[in-house]
């Protein structure tokens, strides 16, 4: 209803939710469980497990304490981030070793109130702490608004005193009937006169709060509602909206005639368009944003539209794939609203784009910047534009349930980059020798999986062709390069391949089993050869303690599907890469099973002391020994004599792009089978190929529904940024006060829990430097110069300009002026662009200076402490 909008939730006296957590649990390895009336478990360094008294917890491959094994029990107290404590253990056996635990689904039953009761004394989540009455004053408007409906079969009329006036009599009549006094009639006079309106992102917000509530009802997962919301939009309200009978008539009403041109007026530069950026586009085009004849907005992504995308992306379509994000993005907003004026770029903002085009002159036409980015240093970087452009930003994010809605005002509130992200567990970061050899849980084995695609169908064929460019690309001229060269990089790599390039589809099937043998037997038995199951360290600690487990050696059967689902995989891929072809008849199930009866497996081979585990590569892996490349001439002078390849021929391997949207590339596939067959050797439960995917593919939790109330949220920031776009100015920047700060809302909000969260934003933090300067982070120092400028004439221009004398100059990393270095005394008298890396497409440069202070000097550090200066920015034409 115009610039408020509600949800109600009834769910009945009992309903029953299976699983109210926010999120899954994540698999804890536990380092010991003891023997006591208070049984503790403790989870291994850098596992912290998250978990409150009553949880419930699951217990699986537990060696000693067996009987816990497949338990459910309740986490009876917590005693630290990584200990929790589980009851009486002193029946059970002891723990020996190991074992995982995770938190499982507690259900609970909740009751909901009728809305004849709710109605009189509604329970209302309260969002905004700085307005705790904001949903009280809302329900009132609702009650009093329905009852004028009921009365007259219509709305007030926009702006209408006479109905204005009635609504207001009914809304006193109402607050004093169900006791609800405290009401600012400010706000209800505001509501009423917009009531007939309509702001769309507002609507599309709610939308998505509701569906997720339908989705609770249906599925019994996540927390409902309990059992009113309301969200508000009174700080946009304006009164000099008329009726026009045009497409923006309901916006118009709820902000105002004045407010609808400066949003068609916007320029407006959207970064990302992705599920955040077409519901952004679609709330910007109902809006009216850059729909008038001095508006632009201008779109990029460097991305092209996948099949995984139309589940959330939703201006996109099946004949959308593989075409560009923002260029489909720009062509169906125009059907949402013809007025819409749009420009779509196709290129990353990013260092590489700095001089063009987009430059600090492009960041400086534009109002407002939008970020609609999934990953944070995207998000870093385009923040430091808009503060290096003094450029307003939204920036707004979603992961499954949870969202987020940042606003950030030039010369008023702090930036995107002034606050860290919380570091996460140190489980979400997996050690190479984890990877390589001592995998504990199945995320382990999926990026073991990963890692072997990319390497091995992506990487050696890569560097593989490489080699040929760069010594041959002939036959013929890559052997005398042989012949005439000590040492080359890279022989032993094409070598290797090129002594198992198979001929036909009947070796790509010998390769592809002799891979099964060396990954999931040979491996494991070199592994135990070194490392036997009962060997011990110095100390008499044993070497296979939690959270490594001995692997097993995996015997190939040709009946047992996930083995020859690996089979068929890596036929596809090598077949793929080697340019020998493969129909689907090759990859027939008992075309396999038959051609891999013929397959020669060699046997196992001890390496004996050589190292098994590797921290890093080595120079092993470029460097090679003359006998390689004698065997590689070897090879090439005989494949020349048998006419297998001609002296002008090239070699040419064709390397596979990971994509995992393609069911039919077998990359997911191959993934699949390799990570749940590694999980099969070391004893860790497999995964379906859904979950496999999800983190092969990198895929971002994104659900639909947050997304739109993100999006929804941020859109009623940005009307709030272009009503105060005057006072984001050198000139005007003294009008940005206290109460202007109040205007605007940060978001935090779980739709799972549900909670929603606003709060005003954290105010620019104000620095204190030597000599009573005082700067945050929108202070911005310039100097201006010309061709023949010296290094002391900016050096006095300094001193004249801010009061203090420059003791040092650096660009970037490189030292422009150190006076204890020798001879950077001599540089002050000649010309200062000679020690610049002067741009060719702008006119300055970003100069980190330090400046002399002492002991009367100090800034907010006190004695000794370093003292950070702003930049200068250093115009030299």
């Amino acid at each position: 209803m115009g610039i408020f909008v509600g949800a109600f939730c009834d769910f009945g006296d009992e309903f029953l939710v299976h699983d109210p957590r926010a999120e899954e649990g994540r698999e804890l390895l536990i380092g010991h469980i003891s023997q006591a009336v208070k049984g503790e478990v403790t989870c291994l360094e850098g596992y912290l497990h998250h978990l409150e008294e009553g949880d419930l917890v699951e217990f699986k491959d537990i060696r000693g304490m067996t009987e816990l094994n497949g338990r459910i029990v309740p986490v009876e107290k917590v005693v630290s981030p990584l200990v929790f404590a589980i009851g009486d253990t002193t029946r059970f056996s002891e723990h020996e070793q190991g074992g995982l635990a995770k938190q499982a689904p507690k259900p609970k039953t909740m009751s909901f109130e009728s809305l004849e009761k709710a109605l009189r004394k509604p329970n209302l989540l309260t969002c905004d702490l700085a307005r705790m009455n904001a949903a009280t004053e809302c329900h009132v408007a609702w009650l009093a608004l329905l009852q004028f409906s009921a009365k007259y079969s219509r709305l007030p009329r926009p702006n209408d005193p006479a109905d204005i006036a009635e609504a207001l009599t009914l809304a006193s009549d109402i607050s004093k009937e169900f006791d609800m006094t405290d009401v600012d009639a400010a706000f209800l006079e505001r509501a009423f006169a917009a009531s007939s309106g309509q702001f769309n992102p507002l609507i599309a917000a709610m939308g998505g709060i509701l569906a997720q509530e339908a989705m609770k009802a249906l599925t019994g997962k996540w927390t409902p509602l309990q059992q009113w919301l309301y969200i508000d939009a009174r700080d946009i309200h304006a009164s000099d909206g008329t009726v026009k009978n045009d497409r923006y008539d309901g916006i118009r009403i709820c902000v105002g005639e004045q407010t609808l041109e400066q949003l068609k007026s916007l320029n407006l530069f959207m970064v990302g368009c992705g599920a955040i950026g077409c519901e952004m586009l679609k709330n910007l085009a109902l809006i009216g944003a850059a729909c008038g004849p001095r508006g632009l907005l201008q779109i990029t992504d460097d991305d092209n539209i996948e099949k995984s995308n139309l589940n959330r992306q939703f201006l996109f379509r099946p004949e959308h794939i593989t075409k560009s994000k923002s260029e489909v993005g720009a062509d169906r907003i125009r059907h949402i609203n013809p007025d819409i004026n749009i420009k779509p770029y196709m290129m990353r903002v990013s260092p590489a784009t700095q001089k063009a085009p987009f430059t600090d002159e492009f960041f400086r036409k534009q109002d407002i910047v939008i970020n609609a980015l999934d990953n944070v240093e995207a998000r870093k970087y385009v923040d430091q534009r808009c503060v290096t452009t003094c450029k307003p930003l939204l920036d707004s994010g979603t992961l499954s349930t949870k969202g987020h809605v940042q606003v950030v005002v030039p010369y008023l509130t702090e930036s995107y980059g002034s606050q860290r992200d919380p570091v996460e567990n140190a489980s979400d970061s997996i050690p190479f020798c984890t990877l390589k050899q001592f995998p504990a849980l199945m995320e382990h084995c999926i990026e073991w999986a990963r890692e072997k695609f990319q390497s091995s169908f992506s990487q050696k064929p890569d560097s593989f062709n490489n080699f040929w460019q760069l010594n041959g690309p002939s036959a013929g001229q890559l052997l005398q390069t042989l012949q005439g060269r000590n040492h080359m990089d890279g022989i032993p790599l094409v070598h290797k391949l090129i002594s198992a390039w198979p001929k036909n589809f009947t070796e790509v099937v010998f390769l592809a089993r002799s891979k099964f043998e060396k990954y999931f037997n040979h491996k494991a038995q070199q592994l135990l050869t070194m490392f036997p199951e009962d060997h011990m360290l110095e100390g008499g600690v044993k070497f296979w303690t939690s959270p490594k487990r001995a692997p097993t050696a995996l015997i190939f059967d040709r009946d047992n599907k996930l083995h020859l689902a690996f089979l068929r995989a890596a036929c596809h891929l090598y077949g793929n890469i080697y340019g020998i072809p493969v129909t689907k008849a090759d990859l027939a199930e008992e075309n396999l099973r038959n051609l891999v009866l013929t397959a020669p497996v060699a046997p196992f081979m001890s390496k004996g002391e050589e190292a098994v585990i590797k921290e890093a590569p080595t120079a092993a892996a470029v460097s090679h020994t003359g006998n390689e490349a004698k065997q590689l001439v070897h090879y090439l002078q005989s494949s020349m004599a048998r006419g297998d390849c001609a002296t002008g021929d090239t070699m040419t391997m064709h390397p596979e792009s990971f994509e995992k949207d393609d069911d039919s590339n077998a990359h997911i596939d191959y993934i699949y089978a390799a990570a749940n067959l590694r999980a099969a050797m070391y004893k860790i439960d497999q995964a379906s190929r859904l979950h496999v995917k999800r983190i092969a593919g990198r895929i971002v939790p994104a659900i639909a529904t947050t997304t739109a109330c993100v999006t929804g949220l941020a859109c009623l920031e940005l009307v709030k940024l272009a009503q105060d776009l005057d006072k984001m100015t050198l000139d005007g920047k003294h009008l940005l006060t206290e109460r202007v700060l109040g205007r605007y809302k940060n978001t935090f909000l779980n739709l799972a829990l549900p909670v929603i969260y606003f709060s005003e934003p954290g105010a620019a933090a104000r620095t204190n430097l030597p000599g009573g300067i005082s700067v945050t982070l929108w202070d911005q120092w310039t100097i201006t110069g010309n061709p023949a400028f010296t290094m002391q004439n900016f050096i006095d221009a300094v001193k004249a300009k801010y009061n203090v004398t420059v003791s040092s100059i650096l660009l970037g990393s490189k030292m422009v002026y150190m006076p204890f270095m020798p001879g950077h005394g001599k540089r002050l008298g000649q010309t200062f662009s000679t020690y610049l890396d002067l741009p060719d497409s702008e006119d300055y440069l970003d100069l980190s200076v330090d400046m002399e202070t002492d002991s009367n000097m100090d800034g907010d550090g006190g004695d000794g402490d370093m003292v950070l200066w702003p930049p200068i920015r250093y115009y030299f034409r």
